[in-house]
């Protein structure tokens, strides 16, 4: 993404050796996180973030998909 005000791009902020070894939902946050340390890419007054993950059910042991979301 360009700014227009100095025609530069925006830095990349994500690191992989923090993400490494985070389960889905630690993933969601630490995005969310990231994107939100930027003023120019966040909505001001927040916003929620979502992930779709593969989970195992608690009830019945299968793989699901869940949909995270953190407001």
């Amino acid at each position: 993404m360009l700014d227009k005000r100095s025609g530069s791009r925006l830095a990349n902020l994500w690191d992989d050796a923090k993400a490494e070894g985070m389960s889905g939902p630690e993933l969601l946050v630490y995005r969310s996180n990231t994107l939100g340390s930027d003023k120019r890419v966040t909505n001001y007054g927040g916003g929620n973030t979502s992930s779709k993950v593969w989970q195992k059910d608690p009830l019945t042991g299968e793989d699901v998909q869940v949909l995270w979301v953190k407001g």
